[in-house]
């Protein structure tokens, strides 16, 4: 039965003049197109996605390397001269570094970007602590807990800077990644254009 609906189908288009496959044939062609314009737009309007994301983080990551720079040296200056200046900046710093800690990975994970993140976040706690230790022991004029102090804070600061650089490697090599896939599937939606439009000809000419 099926077979029978086929063959008659497949006898009356064979029936139809060349004018008639022809119009069929462009309107499918027509609506063949628009999906494919309309998928490579979608395509190209995520990679420029991921471009700006890639902006955006590598942005934020410089002005939270900013903030932590410039807590440092409002620490050190503060240590060393105890101005009011050094300290109004310290605590001016430390809290956008709080307010950027808190949008921040705070537990462990698979996934290597998010995991650097966490370690990241957890040092920079560690940071704030051993800072503001050392601003609390200065001001207590204890100067063996100061030094102690200090000296972790350092020690925290450069390892904290050190990890930052690598997460943002991997943040650019993650984005690069989804770049490249967003690329590929604009070449095969191209390639898969122009198959379709080879058998689409060789359609119209038999």
């Amino acid at each position: 039965m099926i077979n029978n609906q086929i063959q008659n189908f497949t006898a009356k288009f064979e029936n139809k003049s060349l004018r008639w496959r022809i119009l069929l044939y462009t309107s499918i062609s027509l609506l063949f197109m628009m999906l494919i314009l309309f998928s490579i737009i979608r395509m190209n309007f995520s990679a420029i996605e991921t471009l700006g994301d890639a902006y955006n983080s590598n942005a934020e990551l410089s002005g939270f390397s900013e903030y932590l720079a410039e807590t440092e040296k409002s620490l050190e200056q503060y240590v060393q001269y105890r101005t009011f200046d050094s300290i109004d900046s310290f605590y001016s710093n430390r809290s956008k570094i709080e307010d950027y800690c808190e949008n921040m990975q705070n537990k462990p994970s698979v996934n290597e970007v998010l995991q650097k993140e966490f370690i990241v976040n957890q040092l920079c706690r560690s940071f704030i602590f051993y800072s503001s230790k050392t601003i609390s022991a200065k001001r207590g004029n204890s100067s063996e807990e100061t030094n102690l102090y200090y000296r972790k804070t350092i020690n925290c600061y450069n390892t904290l800077i050190a990890q930052i650089l690598e997460y943002n490697k991997l943040l650019l090599k993650e984005n690069a990644k989804k770049y490249e896939q967003n690329h590929e599937q604009i070449r095969f939606a191209e390639k898969s254009s122009i198959i379709f439009f080879t058998i689409l000809s060789i359609l119209i000419v038999v």
